[in-house]
């Protein structure tokens, strides 16, 4: 018989503690390490399916607008053509209209302002005299361009500059001028009919 020979020494209660506690701390890290990942995946779960159903109610929102956009635009469904006739149907030159503006014009006059809008010519414009004013309402009512023409005001200011302390006989120095605003009603038909 063969005699047992251990070479290892007796292990007391104390070593036994000693090599169990890094395991037993390595488990509890373990436990709270799976704990949190347990929590974090339900919460996560949680947030997916919130967010799924969000995701569907704004789907059927979406889906909703792009159905009302279809109906839209098969209601004013058009071709590039109808509306290149629409606009030109629409609208007239502006540049024969300003030419009689101006030409109409009586000499040391300033156009200070046009402004067109459908029906009519805005137009603001400084003139010498009252007759000055006449002549220019009277040419423009006679031009085809234009079925009538109104004065909407008319404003007298002095050309120079204003002392305070003057004479009596100082005020015939100075010969007072017009700023006139008139409305122009256009004659559709002849603008749009491409007169020369």
């Amino acid at each position: 018989m063969t005699p047992e020979i251990n070479l290892l020494p007796k292990l007391t209660h104390k070593d036994e503690v000693k090599t169990k506690l890094p395991y037993f701390i390595i488990a509890i890290i373990a436990l709270f390490i799976l704990s949190y990942l347990i929590y974090a995946y339900f919460t996560a779960t949680s947030k997916v399916t919130e967010l799924e159903a969000q995701e569907k109610v704004v789907q059927a929102e979406v889906d909703e607008a792009l159905a009302e956009l279809e109906v839209v635009q098969a209601a004013h469904k058009g071709t590039l053509e109808d509306v290149v006739g629409f606009v030109k149907e629409q609208s007239y030159a502006v540049t024969p209209l300003m030419d009689e503006v101006t030409k109409h014009l009586p000499p040391n006059t300033y156009l200070r302002e046009y402004n067109f809008t459908d029906e009519a010519v805005a137009i603001t414009v400084d003139l010498e005299t009252m007759r000055d004013v006449s002549f220019y309402i009277e040419r423009l009512v006679k031009s085809s361009y234009f079925m009538d023409a109104q004065i909407l005001s008319v404003n007298a200011f002095e050309l120079g500059e204003q002392k305070d302390k003057e004479k009596p006989s100082d005020k015939f120095d100075f010969i007072p001028r017009y700023t006139v605003t008139i409305t122009a009603i256009i004659d559709y038909a002849y603008s749009k009919g491409g007169a020369s």
